[in-house]
């Protein structure tokens, strides 16, 4: 009987995480991949409280993001969109300094002769 607890335990969890997490982001690739935290670590039995921890708070956040009311959503879809412009924008702006030649100018020398 342990056994099957071992091994059911960790497919509902990630289960539960994939369907919070496409319910959270829409995108079935990044539910997938975060599902395969509590799945692979409850079957390792390494880290589980951590990982069903995730799963409990994306499930919490699901639940919390479905009876938001639609005016509080829009807000925070804008709110979320002017910060990952900024960031993108800010992202773009030090990497356009790094990658800028730098120009090693000599003094000019200003004595008179």
């Amino acid at each position: 009987m342990d056994i099957i607890v071992r091994l059911v335990k960790p497919i509902v969890m990630g289960a539960v995480m994939f369907g919070s997490i496409h319910y959270l982001t829409g995108s079935a690739f990044t539910a997938g991949m975060l599902a395969l935290i509590p799945l692979l670590l409850g079957w390792l039995g390494i880290f589980m409280g951590p990982a069903f921890g995730l799963t409990g708070l994306a499930f919490i956040s699901a639940i919390g993001w479905a009876v938001s009311p639609p005016d509080l959503r829009a807000a925070v879809a804008g709110q979320t969109a002017g910060a990952a412009a900024t960031v993108k924008a800010t992202v773009e702006g030090e990497r356009s300094k790094a990658t800028e030649p730098s120009v090693n100018v000599a003094p000019s020398d200003t004595r008179k002769p």
